[in-house]
This record gives structure tokens, sequence and C-alpha cells, in this order.
């Protein structure tokens, strides 16, 4: 009793110590990116001009936080953004070891699910430098570390990701208070960013047909869990890509392309796209056999292939380069990476284990260790300041 006590005790000092690593590298990385020409900076200027000059942005969430927290305490805008950033960041890792012990639990040392949510928060595409030396733009990626609306999205997402997938769920319970917090997480993703939610109302449209496509009652609650996020949604696209569209920098038409923004900057969109879902997809080969039978996987999967489709066929006419359509489907990779990560655990979760074969974990092994290697790298450049993407 007194060794397992020490040994939880030991792991939750590891865990704290981890956190605040984490917290205080991010805060130096956030920092250092609002005094260079970047994402950060940029969302930076719009906080003042959104709140003293009136400015118009569809999704003000991050802006107004951040002024909430320079007004109650004082702080300037500069020290708060990285600070409220940086929290982001390990509320994100807190949430995602949660959902990890929820989905995958039985592992005794808590330390597997901690390092767990470390690794799906920071693996990015396979870094190829002979291919293209960006590793983020042209290959894209499940995680980022330059765009503060982005950053709290992130949570968001995932929260009204599993929410709608659990309540869809014929087995779930308590279901009332869980469409009224995943309508709440989605709605309020929506102000942060509809990036999430543009991709995510087809993809559970298409899973709802797959999987409850008689059950009427399910369709009309889910419209209505949906409601406050598309109408919020239907304002925002009013507001930029219509003929009432207010004058802001977000102004724009919306045009069908061909890759625009992946060909912008890789020079395959092939290869691009085996080398961020490298491992996703490994996983997916490996239990093809089996995997309808897992629902959020393929909720998840359905969400990656809507929101690649808008990624690589959808563009901003004014602003291709900016990859506006790109969001949805980077805030896809990091579902699908979760979700394939609480499958691979339960290959090796005490008990009964799937039938996966040795050859097939050997490989997934393989390819998630590059994309977290890739990731720990590429991080360890943008806190070193070496590069913004």
């Amino acid at each position: 009793m007194v060794t397992r006590l020490g040994l939880l005790l030991d792991s939750l000092v590891v865990e704290v110590l981890l956190y605040v690593g984490i917290f205080l590298l991010d805060l130096r990385l956030f920092y250092q990116q609002l005094f260079v020409p970047s994402d950060m900076q940029g969302h930076l200027r719009l906080v003042y001009d959104y709140v003293y000059n009136g400015s118009y942005v569809p999704h003000p969430l991050f802006h107004i936080i951040a002024f909430a927290g320079h007004w109650v305490s004082g702080v300037p805008l500069v020290f708060v953004v990285p600070l409220l950033l940086s929290a982001l960041s390990v509320l994100t890792i807190l949430l995602t070891k949660k959902l990890l012990k929820y989905y995958r639990p039985g592992f005794q040392l808590e330390l597997v699910y901690v390092l767990s949510a470390v690794a799906v928060n920071c693996a990015i595409a396979i870094y190829v430098p002979w291919y293209n030396a960006l590793p983020y733009l042209g290959q894209w990626s499940p995680n980022i570390w330059h765009s503060p609306t982005m950053i709290l999205l992130k949570p968001l997402a995932l929260l009204g990701f599993c929410g709608a997938v659990h309540y869809t769920s014929e087995s779930a319970v308590g279901r009332r208070p869980i469409a009224w917090l995943t309508s709440a997480a989605l709605a309020l993703g929506t102000i942060a960013k509809p990036s999430f939610i543009i991709c995510f109302l087809p993809a559970l449209a298409l899973f709802l047909l797959v999987f409850h496509w008689k059950n009427l009652r399910l369709y009309r609650d889910t419209f209505l869990m949906f409601l406050p996020s598309l109408l919020l949604l239907s304002r925002q696209f009013i507001a930029v890509y219509t003929s009432h569209a207010r004058p802001s920098q977000y102004r724009d038409h919306i045009i069908l392309s061909s890759f625009a923004a992946t060909r912008f900057y890789a020079p395959s969109a092939l290869v691009s796209t085996l080398l961020v879902g490298a491992f996703p997809m490994s996983v997916f080969l490996a239990i093809r056999g089996r995997a309808m039978r897992n629902s959020p996987l393929i909720a998840s999967w359905l969400l990656v292939v809507v929101g690649f489709l808008q990624a690589s066929f959808v563009s901003e006419e004014n602003k291709v380069s900016h990859g506006n359509f790109v969001s949805g489907y980077v805030i896809s990779l990091f579902i699908v990476f979760f979700f394939s990560l609480v499958e691979f655990l339960s290959w090796f979760a005490p008990g009964k284990e799937p039938a996966v074969s040795f050859k097939w974990k050997a490989v997934v092994a393989v390819l998630a260790a590059a994309h977290l290697a890739s990731g720990f790298w590429y991080y360890g450049d943008l806190v070193a300041g070496n590069r913004i993407f």
C-alpha cells in the first residue's frame, strides 16, 4: 500500500513538472512570435482594433478572452496573450489525457496516459527535408503553434466531436446534459473559428446515415443540438462571403480550386497526404476487417475526408496562399490522430487484446515514432525561434 502510494505521488510529481515545463516552453514560443511578422502578431493587433476601433472580426472569441484577461488583471496584452495560449495548450493536453482514460481505461501507470496525451498534441507530418524544407506548410499537420484562434479551437473541437458522437450512440447515458454541453462547445468553437464546424456538419450527417439512417428522431435532436452553431455560421458567411459582407480584412469570395494551397507550398499533394496521414492510415489498415465496429474512429475518418476535400478543392479568391480552408483539415487531422491513438493503445491494454499481428504493431509504432520525432524537432525549432511556421 505504501509502495503504491509512493508510485502515485511520484507519477503526480512527474506529471506536474511536465506540465510546468510545457507551459514555460510555450510561453517562450508564443511571446517571441509577438515580435516578428506572424499570425500571433496580427491577432494581437486585432484585439485592439476589435475593442477600440470596432473592426469586424467574424470569430472574435480569442480576442474577447484576451482583452478580458487584460482588463481584469491590468497586465499588458503582450503578456496576457502568451500566458493565455500557454494555459490553453496545457489544458488541451489535460483534456486529451482525460479522454484517453475514458476511451481506453485499464493502464495502471498514469504516465501512459500523460505521455500519450503529450505525444498526440506534438505529432506533425513526417518531416522529409529533401521533399519540402517547410515542416508544416504543404504537408499540413494535426498540431500547429502559430495560430491563436486554432489553439483556442482545439479543445472545443475535441469536446464537441466526442460529445456529438457519444450523443448519437444508442447506449449513451445522460443524453440531455451531453446535448447541452456539446451544443455549447460547438457554438463556442464556431465563435473561436468556424473551420471545425464546416467540416463536422457534413461529416456527422454522413455518420448518421451510416449508423442511424432510420432514426428520424435522432436527426431532429442532433439538428437542434447544432442549431446555435448553424445560426452563427450563417451570420459569419453572410458577413464575409456575400454581397452583404462587412468591410474587413476577412471579406473575400469562395472559389473552387485544385489543391491550390497545398501546391503553393509543396510539390505533390499525394506525397503530402501520405506524410501527414501515415499513422492513422496504418492503424485503419491494421484493423480494416473490424473498423466499422469502432464508430468514433469511423466518425473521425469521415471528418478528415471532408476536411481533406475542403482543403483540396475550396479556396478564397484573394487569399489562396493563406489556406484558410486548410484549417478544417488541420483540426480534423488532430481528431483522427487522437482516435487512432485510442485504437493503438487498445492493442497493448491489459486484458484481452484485439487480434493485431506483431508485424502491424511494429509498422504502426515506427510510423508513430516518425511523426513524434518530427513533432519534437519542429517544436524545438519553434521554441528556439528558428522559424514561425
